[in-house]
């Protein structure tokens, strides 16, 4: 876990997402692992993936989650951006990338 987290290559955690957790009408940021396949995906009626959702301040623990990929939110963060913010408990917020992308093409 661990070397996922902060070894040199970082291959565990692709994409960082939004869902829906512990319940309906409350977000979390959480980890894209990878795709549902297997016995799992064969008994699914919809197409599911593999999220991580990491502990506050100890990411090195948190919950494993096989969502409905049509449930999950891609965010633009960084996985590195979304580690600090987990880590700081809310305290350090990553930039809104669309806004950011936004005011480029402005020419601002």
């Amino acid at each position: 876990m661990t070397d996922t987290l902060f070894g040199k290559e970082k291959t565990g955690f692709r994409k960082v997402v939004l869902i829906e957790y512990p319940r309906r009408g409350i977000w979390t940021v959480a980890f894209l692992t990878g795709t549902t396949s297997g016995e799992l995906q064969r008994l699914s009626p919809q197409p599911m993936i593999n999220v991580f959702v990491p502990t506050t301040p100890n990411p090195t623990s948190g919950f494993f989650l096989l969502l409905p990929a049509a449930e999950v939110v891609e965010l633009q963060m960084t996985v590195d951006e979304a580690l600090k913010m987990v880590i700081s408990v809310g305290m350090v917020v990553p930039p809104d990338r669309s806004a950011i992308h936004l005011a480029g093409e402005d020419g601002v």
